[in-house]
């Protein structure tokens, strides 16, 4: 989970290195390839994502990217049309030009189930209790517990979600998540989950200003089981007020630290 915008600091900093080619390729195909009719079709970005991760991840110098790679128009344009449900506020068109992304990749020891069902069977106000100011969801298809223990493959919800950052500003909107089971072609599981802005939030600065905003976030098991691969993106266009390097430098921290309060809750808890 990551909150929908990180607080600009007032420190410049440079956007952070570019992901490998084939990296950023893998995260928007995941994005856009997440409903596809053939698990199949999933499997094998996750599979190659599992395998970057056994041979070129280094967990100091990859703990952050710029991707390069956007997303497409066709696919964030389509995202309305796939929903459970219909929004009165949302977007009829989706911005696509001028798209900035960031991601970030970890490794955890704690079970893929466990990681899964913090974020689905429990609130997450509860998990990340620094993020979030005040926080709901709503179930779409199926519900967070019973997909926890597999009981259904897809799950969706639509969630409310108030941050406050500091100097008092703050940032009230909503997201529509999507999640998915996808068995890999050796029998493990992998789990696949996306979500994007139902409409720009609300800010109270213009320094905190989305247009668009789209998150990939996955858990995949290594091939021996004994460590579970995260890797998440945010893909945004940013109002003309946000400098953008700064915007995605603090994004790809924000994702990393928020695998890092993960694991802590995990440590203490039994979702």
């Amino acid at each position: 989970m990551i909150a929908p915008v990180v607080v600009l600091s007032l420190w410049a900093c440079r956007a952070p290195p570019e992901a490998p080619e084939d990296l950023d390729s893998v995260a928007a195909y995941l994005f856009e390839k997440h409903l596809d009719p053939d698990p199949e079709v999933v499997a094998v970005g996750l599979e190659q994502l599992r395998t970057w991760f056994e041979t070129d991840f280094d967990p100091e110098a990859n703990r952050g990217f710029q991707l390069i790679v956007p997303l497409g128009a066709e696919a964030v344009g389509a995202l309305d049309a796939s929903v459970a449900f219909h929004h009165p506020d949302a977007k009829e068109s989706r911005a696509s030009e001028g798209m900035g992304g960031a991601a970030a990749g970890t490794v955890g020891t704690h079970a893929l189930d466990d990681y899964v069902a913090a974020l689905v069977a429990v609130d997450q106000d509860v998990v990340f209790p620094d993020t979030f100011e005040s926080w709901g969801r709503t179930w779409r298809l199926c519900d967070g517990d019973t997909f926890a223990v597999r009981g259904c493959d897809t799950l969706e919800s639509d969630e409310q979600q108030l941050s406050a950052f500091g100097l008092g500003m703050r940032s009230e909107g909503e997201a529509y998540n999507q999640y998915r089971w996808v068995e890999l072609s050796d029998g493990s599981f992998a789990m696949n989950h996306r979500n994007w802005q139902i409409y720009p939030p609300d800010v109270s600065s213009s320094l905190l200003e989305v247009v668009d905003q789209y998150y990939l976030n996955t858990f995949v098991p290594s091939s021996d089981g004994s460590e579970v691969f995260r890797f998440q993106a945010t893909w945004a266009v940013f109002g003309d007020s946000v400098p953008e390097d700064i915007a995605l430098n603090l994004t790809a921290n924000a994702m990393f630290d928020s695998s890092q309060e993960l694991d802590a809750w995990l440590d203490e808890n039994d979702p």
